[in-house]
């Protein structure tokens, strides 16, 4: 995650994921997930066109229609971020995202930039953020799960683990490769840790495909199962460009036979 990337088209999803997964919005529910997001903050120089994927936000009809219907809350609020930060020559900054109140105010953030090198201390401090009052980890890499956690840009299994370990249940940001398993591997990674009893993958489709990794604790499997096939029914799964055979905004990428429900109570 970088600070420029606030308010541009990834973190349209992002945020319309998490608050759809935490209950925030979609359907009612009585026992809403508590979230902690883990930035991977990384102060890296910026990419050339970093952060610039916010014509979404223009005010059209068609924009209205493909993304403000999504999410009215998220898109009005990222809109006026966005646009305070243009009309100003101010640059966008992570902590507005905390200010604003995206998900709920009991969501925690820890927003650290991440080392490049060895990064133990930083870990150790993303751990004490989630050990009290969550549910559900967000991890938000630019680049996703790796094998070289020297880089500020990946997160790692054996990290991973750590979180999972505290009874949590997670969502990790996977970002595109030239790899044709670049969903399905990770994902199948994700099965091999001990706490974690199911794994789904969304696939998002707009601008630049990335995938989010949804591993579950048994806990929380009936929950985000739910949550899911909400999502995918409703316009987050169903809105894609007028007239056009494009995806919807969000796919089912993982597992291959599918997402199903959870099992009912024995």
């Amino acid at each position: 995650m970088k600070h420029e990337y606030v308010g541009d088209i990834g973190d349209f999803a992002n945020n319309g994921l998490l608050r759809f997964l935490c209950g925030v919005t979609g359907p009612a529910t009585d026992n809403p997930l508590r979230l902690c997001v883990v930035s991977y903050l990384n102060e890296s120089e910026p990419e050339g066109t970093s952060g610039n994927e916010i014509g979404y936000l223009n005010f059209s009809e068609y924009n209205n229609h493909l993304y403000r219907e999504c999410d009215p809350v998220l898109y009005d609020t990222l809109q006026r971020l966005v646009g305070q930060s243009l009309a100003s020559g101010t640059k966008r900054n992570i902590d507005q995202i905390r200010r604003s109140l995206f998900i709920s105010e009991y969501t925690q953030y820890y927003n650290r930039p991440v080392p490049a090198g060895e990064r133990y201390d930083w870990l150790k401090g993303a751990i004490e953020k989630c050990k009290k009052d969550v549910d559900l980890v967000f991890l938000n890499p630019d680049k996703g799960i790796g094998n070289n956690t020297q880089r500020p840009e990946h997160t790692s299994i054996s990290e991973l683990c750590r979180f999972a370990k505290l009874g949590r249940s997670l969502v990790i940001y996977q970002h595109q490769t030239r790899d044709s398993g670049w969903i399905e591997k990770p994902a199948r990674e994700l099965l091999t840790i001990k706490h974690i009893q199911r794994v789904w993958a969304l696939q998002w489709h707009r601008e630049q495909s990335r995938a989010y990794i949804i591993a579950a604790q048994s806990e929380h499997e009936c929950y985000l199962s739910s949550r899911i096939n909400a999502l995918l029914d409703g316009p987050w799964g169903k809105k894609k460009p007028p007239g056009s055979k494009k995806e919807p905004h969000f796919t089912p990428a993982y597992p291959p036979e599918g997402l199903t429900t959870c099992p009912p109570s024995s």
